[in-house]
């Protein structure tokens, strides 16, 4: 099997363990049976069975996305209440059925194509283009997976693709869809609206004791403190051992002489140039000049300014032209030069300044180049420092003895959540690599001492678990202040919305806007209250209505009504379709009809898993799912 595969040219990096994964989540988000691994199993369908491992797997992936979208660590608390272990069960189950169909089923898939399946994936070619058993064995090895195992669930995965495939490949909505659909599009709507706010309400009152405790108690998820940890930090970069009393008076003058340069400013002159078409004229102004004529009055016979002629105040080296750049820095100040070949032209040049090369001496930059040694010596040393403080710690010393030990400064940070802020709500500050950091500190149980998390290329940060504060609910008297808020801001728009909807029956009724907002606002003048939209397509917008309330003026009949949140979701945007046109018929992109497509094939799968499974008897064992946390450290 493995030289088939090596005539077909495959070829695995350390993408195998991520196509494994891809391979399976195309359609369900997770494969069925990734690793065959001890201990019971999670999910059950006849003789197809999906192992504590897989879930683990499958649980790990989700979280570390969503902590991906959303730039930090999510914790377990976290997870739950995003509905990632569900999720997850659920996926697994679908691939599960899918499995335990195609095995009824009979589906296989010949060793010839697998191979050239495998071998056509360009994911997996190494530099030379051919297949490589000597590294497909290392990454296997460090996945804990062997090549019998890898090239089953290969197997699994194929097989699987050919139900799919036969149920919902090529499935495409008839053209009279995209008939409707390019009509559908093209039909513009005229709105009459009008937007109910707090304003239009009689403002909410204190809430009692009663209607607060009911309040919180049906919100207490709002309520929640954020699991904390205290940590022992310690970093380890070059400026954190740098030894700048230790550098020697001999070393500063040395680097001062290596790097003179640095300090160093050349000489640099106000140039100024005429240039002319042709050699012959330039010689004869410069026979002019010679014989007394000024360089100016030249200049104004050009009808130029000195701004127009001058090179501006450069260096040598900045002059890209070489005869002009040697002739202008061979000249006296305020010396005209003989005529010059420049490269577009012949060139008469003047130096009216001259700014001498200057040096910073030794003692303006010593304590510069006190530190740039220092942290040269200190970075070379960063290995040993490392190694010196594991040897310590593995020698029986704590973090904080094997820093005293190195002479590194150890912090010591009271409270931090998993989006980097303390317990009154602010973010520590000064935490290197504080992303990947605080990752690190979230997956490590209390007393483990966890390797050190690199800084970039040049430095490390080791950290300690000293305490985990679980998440607590806050009591009511500790929020109670932010509790209140919340009622108010709750039941204001719930107010709000009740007018919306009152307004809404009152024009469903016959009554005009301008009759309601009167009784509304017990004003004679409501004309600015009623607004009217210009003609929008159900893709459009305006100030005034987002995209949702377009699509609920398009979800309904001329003359009826709807209601929307308005922009800042701090009100409710009342209209109803005044007009319809109906525009030329649009034609529907390529790229939206494939699209439209791929969510007809989706429903199909989704409905054929829907009824596989009704089919099945499907078995979760929920005391596997709770060992899977359990030895996963989750």
């Amino acid at each position: 099997m493995l030289g088939m595969m090596r005539n077909a040219s495959g070829g695995w990096l350390t993408k195998i363990f991520l196509f494994l994964l891809a391979a399976s989540f195309a359609v369900f988000g997770v494969s069925a049976s990734i690793f065959s691994g001890p201990g019971s199993s999670v999910i059950s369908v006849g003789e197809t069975t999906v192992d504590v491992l897989d879930y683990r797997l499958a649980y790990s992936n989700q979280v570390n996305a969503i902590s991906r979208q959303l730039g930090t660590q999510i914790t377990t608390a976290q997870a739950a209440n995003f509905g990632v272990p569900q999720t997850v069960l659920n996926n697994l189950t679908s691939g599960a059925v899918l499995d335990e169909n195609t095995r009824k089923m009979g589906l296989g898939i010949s060793k010839e194509k697998l191979a050239e399946m495998i071998g056509d994936d360009t994911s997996f070619h190494d530099a030379s283009g051919n297949f490589s058993r000597f590294q497909l064995q290392g990454v296997l090895r460090q996945i804990g997976m062997s090549e019998d195992q890898y090239l089953k669930n290969r197997t699994s995965v194929a097989v699987r693709s050919q139900l799919i495939q036969g149920v919902a490949q090529n499935t495409k909505l008839p053209d009279v869809f995209y008939e409707i659909l390019g009509k559908s599009r093209a039909e513009k709507r005229i709105f009459e609206y009008t937007t109910i706010t707090a304003n239009d309400i009689v403002p909410i009152t204190e809430p009692s004791d009663s209607d607060l405790q009911t309040f919180y108690d049906d919100n207490k998820i709002n309520y929640q403190a954020p699991e904390y940890r205290k940590v022992t930090i310690v970093k380890l970069q070059a400026a954190d051992i740098a030894d700048e009393v230790g550098v020697t008076k001999d070393e500063i003058e040395a680097e001062y002489e290596a790097t003179k340069t640095i300090y160093t400013k050349p000489e640099t002159r106000d140039v100024q140039q005429l240039v002319f078409t042709n050699r012959t004229r330039a010689e004869a102004v410069a026979k002019r000049i010679a014989d007394g004529a000024s360089y100016d009055d030249i200049i104004a016979e050009q009808k130029k300014t000195t701004a127009d002629v001058s090179l501006g105040n450069l260096a040598k080296t900045g002059i890209s032209d070489k005869n002009i750049a040697d002739a202008a820095f061979a000249l006296p100040l305020n010396e005209v030069s003989e005529v010059v070949d420049g490269l577009f032209g012949a060139v008469i040049i003047r130096v009216v300044e001259i700014n001498p090369k200057s040096i910073k001496p030794l003692a303006d930059v010593e304590s510069d180049l006190r530190k740039t040694i220092a942290l040269r010596l200190a970075l070379d040393s960063i290995d040993d420092t490392h190694d010196k403080i594991v040897d310590d710690r593995a020698a029986g010393e704590t973090l904080i003895d094997a820093a005293k030990l190195s002479n590194l400064t150890v912090r010591n940070i009271e409270t931090i959540d998993s989006t980097g802020r303390d317990i009154n709500g602010d973010l520590v500050k000064n935490l290197p690599e504080i992303r990947k950091l605080i990752a690190d500190i979230f997956s490590t149980a209390e007393g483990v001492e966890a390797a050190p998390t690199p800084i970039g290329a040049d430095g490390y940060v080791w950290f300690e678990v000293e305490k985990i504060i679980e998440t607590r609910l806050k009591p009511l008297n500790e929020v109670k202040a932010e509790a209140i808020t919340d009622y108010k801001a709750e039941e204001t728009d719930k107010a709000v919305e009740a007018l919306a909807i009152s307004v809404q029956e009152k024009l469903t009724s016959g009554m005009s806007f301008e009759t309601i907002l009167k009784d509304i606002t017990k004003s004679e003048d409501v004309s600015a209250r009623i607004q009217k939209s210009a003609s929008l397509l159900r893709t459009d917008t305006s100030a005034d209505l987002n995209g949702s309330a377009v699509r609920s003026g398009f979800s309904i009949k001329k003359g009826k009504t709807s209601v929307s949140d308005n922009n800042d979701t701090t009100g409710k945007i009342v209209l109803t379709v005044s007009e319809i046109i109906v525009g030329e018929k649009q034609d529907i992109e390529q790229a939206n009809k494939d699209q439209q497509d791929g969510a007809l094939q989706n429903d199909l799968l989704t409905a054929l898993v829907d009824s596989l499974q009704s089919k099945q008897t499907v078995s979760i064992n929920q005391e596997a799912i709770a060992a899977a946390f359990i030895t996963g450290n989750y």
